[in-house]
């Protein structure tokens, strides 16, 4: 039965509350059936009973039936209840299904007061018979292996949709495809048998998937009787995601660098499933610079071509998948070089150390062979030769093949002069030579120049090394101060170590002076370089300061003598002093420049062989102190002695004695034994500061090796010269003839590139930029006199200074790319470098195209002619094809706005050409109705493509059919 609503009753106010506090009127409304059938025959009676606030029927009232018109109709209208309180009406359903709400409204008289009450009644009427369908949804294509929704809703014949409201119907689906992949989702899996029930709001929702074979899968659609059956075509299309990529490359063999030959690389391209993977894109990429995307066509392939290129060598061109960076595929081609017709002879360094000044320094001599694109030629036999007076140089080979980028290497060896202290040495000697080579006919010379006083190396080189008239080529310089001269100079260093009694005390941070002095003496030693400095040890204690290790760079001796001190007695400071020396003195370094210096430390007064300065009474054998400054010095006896040699000084003062041996003296007060403002503090800050050393105070143990530590950093000097460069390139040589340089180069000035100059220290992982990296633009310079001018300044010992400048290549030939006078000038102008020979070859018409590919255009697809089309449909396109195959056209029509298409016509196959294509479609026999028509294109080696018509065509004399496809 249905639900039953509760009237609301309408009286006057008195009578609502008199009724509200006896009791209610009700009306109740039943139905003898719950549902009825949209435009079917039977009716159902509408029963209403009416009671009064006392539930006693109401005989008399007069019952008003009604409900929405469309949903059905009610007979008699109005109607009075008997003596039971019931009145009824018949209810016949309409067209519309749906729920109808029928009201009924009720109206007496209690008394004078009239009262009106209704209630409403819900009857069901469900759809009629299936009969058509309404709504069909699914795409013509998908690719193979995915899914798709296929949307089906069916109607009676009063267009209502035949839902699941009162009885569920089903529809089946029964699939065929190329394989057996393909199904519809029965909600546990995909079946090629499935049923579905509508849903309440009348639709049937289907999920399908398609085969992983491409190719057409048929479902059928089993409809309710007496709706016809259907069937649906979806194309499985081979275009999923890349899986698998191969390549075949032709020719097979290494093809010329003549400018002409071109690779043909064919990429096939496979889904998971082995379809073709059909309009994919797939990157390619090759040399810097050369990149390019292809799509595949339909039969998953994808073709380019390679080349051609004038410059030899080999490439690895690598193919990636654009939606699967997993599928890629590498293959190697090569361009080889034509035959050889040149040579080009550089040295590097040019300029070098001479033999005496750098026992291991050689230069590189390298002849390039190469053919007349300026490739490299391998496997060619260069003689080598120095003609002339050799001046001591030599050579490691006289002859050398050609490696694979064109160079035959050999060494060279420049002369020696004589060292410092042998006969003849001359601190400023320069000498030369010129090396030969010879290859066939062709021979070239390059001059190499050695000197003892280097301080500088130069590079240079330019990229491309091969390039085309008109291009561009960077020239890069590289200056580094890695010369003999730069290298810091060698060591000298005797340490006088105070041992006195005083040394056993305590001090912070070390358990004795005695154990931070040996703790601060290897820190000196860890700081010095054993290949080229030397260390000697003068312990001083009692009346005693022997030369416990002479000048060696036999450091393990002197860490363990250090190790092995320990202290005793007096202080004797200024026999310390005189020892030290004395050693310095005795071992003389073989480098005029090397660093000498005594490294004093003490914690106490001097107090025996007298004041180091030599002030006061030095023949008084007593210690005395003085008021009087000048004469204020401690000492005890053997201030004269003949056994301590202090009596052959020329003079007392031991700073003056160091002095005039260019000997420096570094002064260490240590611990609280000596504080400032007392005679010994003065007296070491006088040593230290008339010898070019200093004096430092150290309180602790953690200071002392921090004083140790600073003076080993004074002691390494360091070199450094002031250098300019020029660059000239008012003439310059062309296969070796001179010409002026505006007609073979023009500057190129590129912000952030050139001219680009570096200049630091260090490495990649620590770089210190003594000028941030920037950009010159050297535009005035260049059009002032054609050269480039730099000033570089101050160049230290491993610092790195690099430019880099772009020309304009005008002129073909093998070019030097720096003209005469082009020097790098330092020591105040006295000294130079001239810049290494450093060729670009330019070639007239250079070749290097990468990639390229053949297309496959279908364009301007439309119809031919106009009015009716009740015989054949006419069309007309342009097709453009460049490949070197032959392109096939195919020719379809939709009647399903664009879900179904019916193949009609295959064009004979045409090869490389742009032409305009004719066709037309028989519709005598076709339905009525709008047309879809498009025409696809394939060739084996360029993407499909596709034209359609800009819009459907009418086909017939009649109207369209109305039947809705989404």
């Amino acid at each position: 039965m249905s639900a039953i609503r509760h009237g609301i009753i309408f009286a006057a106010l008195l009578l609502l509350c008199t009724q509200a506090a006896a009791g209610s009127p009700m009306v109740a409304i039943t139905t003898d059936t719950e549902w009825l059938v949209a435009g079917g025959p039977q009716s159902s009676w509408i029963a209403v009973q009416v009671t009064d606030d006392a539930s006693t029927p109401v005989n008399g009232a007069e019952i008003t039936f009604s409900c929405d018109p469309a949903m059905g109709a009610l007979t008699p209208c109005t109607a009075k209840t008997g003596a039971d309180g019931t009145a009824r009406a018949r209810f016949s359903a309409g067209t519309t299904g749906g729920t109808a709400a029928i009201t009924a409204v009720a109206r007496w008289h209690e008394g004078d007061a009239p009262v009106t009450a209704s209630a409403v009644c819900e009857k069901r009427i469900d759809h009629a018979a299936p009969q058509k369908i309404a709504v069909l949804r699914y795409p013509g294509e998908i690719t193979a292996g995915t899914t798709a929704s296929i949307l089906l809703m069916l109607t009676d014949r009063y267009g209502n949709p035949v839902d699941s409201r009162r009885t569920a119907e089903t529809v089946r689906f029964v699939t065929g495809s190329p394989g057996t992949t393909a199904g519809v989702l029965d909600g546990a899996g995909y079946s090629d048998d499935v049923s579905l029930s509508v849903n309440e709001s009348g639709w049937v929702a289907a999920l399908f998937r398609a085969d992983c074979v491409a190719g057409e899968n048929i479902i059928y659609v089993d409809l309710p009787v007496p709706v016809a059956d259907a069937y649906l075509t979806i194309r499985g299309t081979a275009d999923g995601v890349p899986a698998a990529i191969s390549a075949s490359v032709s020719p097979a063999s290494p093809i010329p660098a003549d400018g002409t030959g071109i690779y043909r690389i064919v990429y096939t391209v496979k889904d998971r499933y082995g379809n073709p993977a059909g309009n994919r894109s797939v990157n390619i990429a090759a040399l810097p610079g050369e990149e390019t995307t292809v799509r595949t066509n339909s039969l998953g392939t994808a073709t380019i071509s390679y080349g051609p290129k004038d410059s030899a060598g080999a490439v690895e061109v690598t193919a990636t998948a654009a939606d699967n960076a997993s599928v890629t595929v590498t293959v190697p081609v090569a361009f080889i070089h034509l035959d050889p017709s040149d040579m080009l002879l550089t040295a590097n360094p040019q300029t070098m150390p001479s033999l005496d000044a750098n026992p291991s320094i050689t230069a590189t001599i390298r002849a390039k062979v190469i053919d007349e694109k300026g490739n490299p030629v391998a496997g060619e036999s260069v003689s080598f030769a120095i003609p002339g007076d050799r001046q001591g140089a030599s050579l490691n080979a006289a002859s050398a093949v050609t490696d694979r980028d064109g160079y035959a290497s050999i060494l060279f060896t420049p002369g020696a002069f004589p060292a410092p202290g042998e006969a003849g040495y001359d601190p400023t000697v320069t000498a030369s030579c010129t090396v030969e080579a010879r290859w066939g006919g062709v021979v070239r010379s390059i001059p190499l120049t050695w000197k003892n006083y280097p301080f500088l190396s130069v590079t240079a080189s330019v990229e491309p090394e091969t390039v085309g008239v008109n291009e561009t080529v960077s020239v890069n310089v590289t200056l580094r101060g890695d010369g003999w001269r730069l290298q810091p100079h060698p060591i000298d260093a005797v340490l006088a170590i105070d041992c006195s009694g005083s040394m056993k005390d305590r001090i912070a941070g070390a358990d004795t002076k005695m154990a931070a002095a040996r703790t601060a003496a290897r820190t000196f030693v860890a700081r010095m370089n054993p290949s080229s400095d030397r260390i000697g040890l003068v312990p001083y204690y009692e009346r005693s300061a022997p030369v416990r290790v002479g000048l060696s760079t036999d450091y393990v001796a002197v860490i363990s003598t250090i190790d092995a001190l320990s202290p005793s007695g007096y202080t004797p400071t200024r026999l310390a002093l005189k020892c030290a020396i004395d050693e310095l003195i005795a071992r003389p370094n073989l480098d005029p420049d090397a660093v000498r210096a005594v490294v004093l430390m003490s914690d106490g007064a001097y107090n025996y062989f007298g004041d180091p300065l030599g002030r006061g009474n030095a023949s008084s054998t007593y210690y005395v102190t003085s008021s009087d400054r000048e004469a204020d010095y401690r000492w005890y006896g053997y201030c004269n002695g003949t056994k301590y040699g202090l009596f052959a000084l020329p003079e007392d003062d031991l700073s003056a004695y160091a002095r005039s041996r260019g000997i420096r003296i570094y002064c260490i007060s240590f611990g609280d034994g000596i504080v400032e403002g007392d005679n010994t503090y003065d007296t070491m800050t006088a040593l230290a500061g008339s010898t070019g050393g200093f004096h430092e105070h150290a309180p602790d143990a953690a200071a002392l090796s921090e004083v140790y530590s600073r003076i080993a950093g004074d002691l390494r000097d360091e070199a450094g010269v002031e250098t300019v460069m020029d660059i000239s390139m008012q003439d310059i040589s062309v296969n070796s003839e001179r010409i002026p340089g505006a007609d073979v180069f023009d500057y190129q000035y590129i912000e952030g590139f050139s001219t680009a100059v570096e200049n630091w220290i260090g490495n990649a992982a620590a770089r210190y930029d003594f000028v941030a990296p920037h950009t010159l633009d050297q535009r005035h310079d260049w059009e002032d006199d054609h050269a480039l001018h730099f000033e570089i300044g101050t160049v230290r010992l491993n610092q790195v200074w690099t430019a880099r400048y772009t020309l304009t290549v005008k002129k073909a030939g093998n070019i030097n790319v720096f003209g005469p006078g082009s020097l790098i000038a330092f020591n105040g102008g006295t000294s130079s470098l001239t810049l290494p020979d450093t060729f670009v070859t330019a070639v007239p018409d250079l070749n290097n195209t990468g990639f390229n590919g053949p297309i496959l255009d279908v364009a301007d697809l439309h119809r031919e002619g106009s009015g009716p089309v009740t015989a054949f449909l006419e069309v007309a396109w342009v097709l453009n094809y460049t490949g070197s195959a032959q392109a096939t056209q195919r020719l379809s029509y939709s009647h399903d706005e664009e879900h179904t298409w019916v193949q009609f016509l295959t064009m004979p196959p045409v090869p490389a050409g742009k032409r305009v294509q004719e066709a037309c479609l028989d519709v005598r026999d076709l339905p009525t109705g709008l047309y879809s028509l498009r025409v696809d294109a394939v060739a084996p080696d360029t993407p499909d493509d596709r034209a359609d018509l800009p819009s459907p065509i009418l086909v017939g004399n009649g109207q369209p059919s109305k039947i809705r496809l989404e």
